[in-house]
C-alpha cells in the first residue's frame, strides 16, 4: 500500500498527528497514514501513561502556550464526545506558592495576557478552602478555572481509535506495533523507513519518537536528555482529598511538587496521585530501571509531609516514566532543516500531554504545507540556535 505519510511513535504526539491528519479538512487529498510503534501504545516504556495527567491552561512556563492549549482542550473535549467516554475532566487547578514564585508570577504572567478566568487567594482564604494543605505563611493561591485532568491511556487508544475506519472517504490509518524503525531517510520528493522485518515509503515522514527522538534524528544533534521519573499513589479514607481540584505548590527551588484530587484506586478505595516535577537521574529507553524500590517514594515523600501532613502515614505505591527534556524545557516541533516532507516533535520536558492535539495539528500543518511559514515560531528549532 502507497502511504502519504509515515509517523514513527504512536504514544501521544503520533497518535494526535494520525488523528490531525486524517480527521482535518484542511488536509487534502484524504490521507492515508502509516504509524509505526516499537511497542502496542499505550504502554507504560515511554512518557504517557500513568492514568491521569494535568491540563493546564494559566501556563507559568511561557504565555506563548496558551492559544495552543485552548485549541488542544476544545480538542480533547470534542474527541472525548465523539469516543463515548470522557478524556478530560475540568477540576479546576490550585497552585501555591510565593508571589515572586516561578510559579504563581509565571501563571498570572498568562492569565493577565490572555485573559483567563481565575480567582487570587490571599494565605488565609487559601487555609480557609483548601485546609488539606499545610503551607508557609507567606504563600498565597491561585485557581486556574480552565484546568484539570485528562485520562492518558483512555486518550491514546482514543485518538488512534478516531483515526481508524470509518473516516473521512479515501483516508485510513494503519497500524503497525512491536515493529521499531531502524532508519530512515529522505530525497526531498518521498521518505523511506527501515525496520526489521520491512522498509516502507511515503511522501511525508513524521518523527514523534519520544525518548527515542535523539535516535532517530541523530543528524541534528539534538541536545536532548532523557530522565527518570518517580510517579506516586498514595491511598486515602479522606472524602475530602477527592474533592480537591488539581494541583501544584512552588517550593521555591527550582521544582515543583504536583497532584490531582483522589480517584479510584484499581485495588479499591481512593488513591491520590502525586510527583515531584523535577529532572530525574539521566537515563536512556533502553537501559532505565523500570522497577522501583520504597526508596523511590522518597523522591516526592517529603514534600507529602511538608505540605500534606494527612497523607505523610498513606500506604503508597510507585511508578516510572520517562521525560524528554530540551535545553530550555520547551517543546522542540519543527521541520527537519535539510528534508522539507520530515517534521519532528521532541523535548516535552514532562509537560507536553496536554497539549498533545494541538502538536498533531502543527506536525499536520508542517509536512502538508511545507512551504508556509512555521505556523508556531516559539517552538521552533531555530531558537536553540540562538540560545
Amino acid at each position: 500500500m502507497e502511504f502519504d505519510t509515515i509517523i514513527l511513535g504512536a504514544g501521544s504526539m503520533g497518535a494526535a498527528a494520525a488523528y490531525s491528519l486524517i480527521s482535518s479538512a484542511a488536509t487534502s487529498p484524504p490521507a492515508r497514514v502509516l504509524a509505526l510503534d516499537r511497542f502496542a501504545p499505550p504502554h507504560a516504556m515511554g512518557s504517557h501513561h500513568g492514568v491521569v495527567r494535568m491540563f493546564r491552561l494559566s501556563y507559568f512556563e511561557h504565555p506563548a502556550y496558551v492559544p495552543w492549549l485552548r485549541r488542544a482542550l476544545a480538542a480533547w473535549k470534542q474527541m472525548g464526545c465523539a469516543y463515548g467516554q470522557p478524556l478530560i475532566h475540568m477540576t479546576g487547578a490550585l497552585y501555591m506558592g510565593r508571589p515572586d514564585s516561578e510559579l504563581i508570577a509565571g501563571c498570572l504572567r498568562a492569565i493577565r495576557a490572555h485573559g483567563l478566568p481565575h480567582d487570587q487567594l490571599s494565605h488565609a482564604e487559601l487555609k480557609a478552602r483548601f485546609p488539606e494543605f499545610d503551607v508557609p505563611s507567606d504563600f498565597v493561591g491561585l485557581v486556574d478555572h480552565e484546568a484539570g485532568y485528562m485520562h492518558c491511556e483512555r486518550a491514546i487508544r482514543a485518538m488512534l481509535a478516531l483515526s481508524g475506519p470509518p473516516q473521512r472517504e479515501g483516508s485510513s490509518l494503519s497500524l503497525q506495533v512491536n515493529e521499531p524503525a531502524i532508519g530512515w531517510t529522505s530525497d526531498q520528493r518521498s521518505v523511506t523507513v527501515n525496520t526489521a522485518g520491512a522498509t516502507y515509503t511515503a511522501r511525508n515522514l513524521v518523527i514523534t519518537a519520544g525518548p527515542w527522538a535523539a535516535q532517530m534524528l541523530g543528524d541534528l544533534g539534538l541536545a536532548l536528555t532523557v530522565t527518570r521519573q518517580v510517579q506516586g499513589w498514595l491511598s486515602t479514607n479522606e472524602t475530602s482529598h477527592a474533592r480537591l481540584p488539581c494541583w501544584a505548590i512552588d517550593p521555591g527551588d527550582g521544582t515543583l511538587f504536583y497532584g490531582f484530587p483522589a480517584l479510584a484506586s484499581p485495588a479499591g478505595g481512593l488513591e491520590l496521585k502525586c510527583a515531584r516535577h523535577a529532572r530525574g537521574a539521566a537515563t536512556t529507553p533502553g537501559t532505565v530501571e523500570r522497577d522501583t524500590t520504597p526508596d523511590d517514594a522518597e523522591d516526592f515523600m517529603p514534600l507529602v509531609r511538608r505540605y500534606l501532613p494527612g497523607l505523610a502515614g498513606a500506604r503508597c505505591r510507585t511508578g516510572v516514566c520517562l521525560y524528554t527534556n530540551s535545553p530550555d524545557s520547551h517543546y522542540i516541533i519543527d521541520r527537519h532543516p535539510e528534508y522539507r516532507n520530515v517534521a519532528f516533535a521532541a523535548g516535552f520536558s514532562g509537560h507536553g500531554f496536554k497539549a498533545a492535539p494541538a502538536v498533531g495539528e502543527i506536525l499536520r500543518s508542517l509536512v502538508t504545507d511545507s512551504e508556509s511559514p512555521h505556523p508556531e515560531p516559539f517552538f521552533s528549532l531555530a531558537r536553540l540556535a540562538r540560545n
